[in-house]
């Protein structure tokens, strides 16, 4: 499981190190060559996708995600961790429902491909699926963490 959470990161550098390659070498073969890559905007675009999607997991686990720290931190400690539970419990329920749904998006269209290099759809909204569901599995972590601890500090 922690090889598929550090493959995140990775698949996500590879990504921006390929848009940053195909951004330059389309600017350069427009400019001094007047050859522009057929297909690059598109194939940039959803590199994009892949970026911003897939590493969602990778930034739950940084804690990188929007939090109202000082908020949250100016409430008492157990009403602070009756509402990060919610908050836990609201966004499992939420990135389930939406990996699920990504999930009917690709089985509901397997012949589908892209405008220009036809290349077939479910390639572009697999990083949805994957970026939500690692995500669900990383709040399904969380609550099963937490739960412990609760029990823990019960037993105590």
């Amino acid at each position: 499981m922690k090889a598929i959470f550090r493959l995140d990161k990775e698949i996500s550098i590879l990504c921006l190190s390929v848009m940053l390659i195909t951004v330059i070498l389309q600017v350069v073969m427009r400019e001094l060559f007047d050859l522009p890559l057929v297909g690059a905007e598109e194939f940039v675009r959803y590199l994009m996708i892949w970026i911003v999607l897939f590493p969602l997991a990778f930034t739950l686990r940084e804690g990188g995600h929007i939090a109202m720290v000082e908020l949250r931190d100016m409430l008492p400690k157990p009403l602070r961790e009756g509402l990060s539970l919610v908050s836990d419990v609201c966004s499992l329920v939420v990135f389930a429902i939406v990996s699920w749904s990504s999930m009917s998006v690709i089985i509901d269209n397997p012949n589908n491909t892209t405008a220009t290099l036809q290349i077939p759809f479910w390639v572009f909204f697999l990083p949805n699926l994957l970026g939500f569901a690692l995500l669900t599995v990383g709040y399904l972590l969380i609550l099963m963490k937490r739960i412990g601890r609760s029990e823990n500090s019960l037993g105590n």
